[in-house]
């Protein structure tokens, strides 16, 4: 690797994506290898005990462990810096912190994507093999998401991105704590929005809120039907790049 600069440079992302993927080629290869064979063995199972191969069940339970490893790579993706014996050699790399930031992502969120894709398609190619000679039927081949898959893509980049900062930021139990974490901070939103809704909106005779149309402004109500729309997509839109800046800080604290 070549020797640190103040420009960004494309290369030593490379490096770094390669360095990466050598040291954990044993892990990745075993995940990579243990996803496939269970989501096989699945359709396997299910064409035993229905006499026909059900893609929505494939397709489904291959989306589930796309998730699931998904988080749980992303989760130790800086394992070597939170490692007390290799931590310093990973910090002193002649790269910058946005350089392994970028790294980082590329590898857990693009790279992870085009490989997880190509094991659930394996698995459904050898899944329909088998069902093949076997005589038995396909079902399900078009597969229909419930969730416009923008929102589904939108909604995986920022999981990665958020992973990425409990990577950077936790040293233990990385996935266990970014959980935690999420549904501390989800189950306080709750307890706010409630509030604000008792202290806000009109309480009937026991004391719980009323939500009637006639209690909003027509030109609140508007904003809320329309404008409110907009603006959560937009918090949505930036969600992970503020997920990856909080990364890069992370980092740049550790480099200290």
């Amino acid at each position: 690797m070549k020797e640190k600069t103040n420009t960004f440079s494309i290369q030593r992302v490379g490096l770094l994506i390669k360095r990466q993927l050598v040291t954990n080629q044993s892990i990745l290869a075993i995940a990579f290898g243990a996803g496939a064979g269970i989501l096989l063995m699945i359709g396997i199972i299910n064409c035993v005990a229905d006499r026909a191969l059900d893609l929505e069940v494939m397709l489904g339970t291959g989306l589930f462990f796309f998730a699931l490893g998904s988080q749980i790579i992303t989760s130790n993706v800086f394992s070597e810096l939170n490692n007390p014996e290799k931590g310093f050699a990973y910090l002193i790399l002649p790269a910058s912190s946005l350089e392994k930031t970028v790294a980082a992502w590329i590898s857990t969120t693009i790279l992870y994507a085009l490989a997880g894709s190509l094991i659930i398609f394996l698995a459904v190619f050898l899944g329909k093999a088998f069902a093949a000679m076997w005589n038995y039927p396909v079902l399900n081949t078009s597969f229909h998401l419930d969730t416009p898959v923008d929102v589904i893509i939108i909604l995986y980049l920022i999981s990665n991105a958020l992973f990425l900062v409990g990577a950077s930021h936790f040293k233990k139990y990385n996935f266990l704590k970014t959980h935690f974490t999420l549904a501390l901070v989800l189950f306080s939103l709750i307890l706010i929005g409630a509030f604000m809704a008792w202290v806000i909106l009109p309480t009937s005779p026991s004391g719980s809120v009323e939500i009637r149309s006639e209690y909003l402004n027509y030109d609140f109500r508007l904003f809320v039907e329309k404008e409110m729309e907009y603006i959560l997509k937009g918090i949505l839109y930036l969600l992970a790049p503020f997920f990856l800046v909080v990364t890069y800080f992370k980092i740049k604290e550790r480099e200290v």
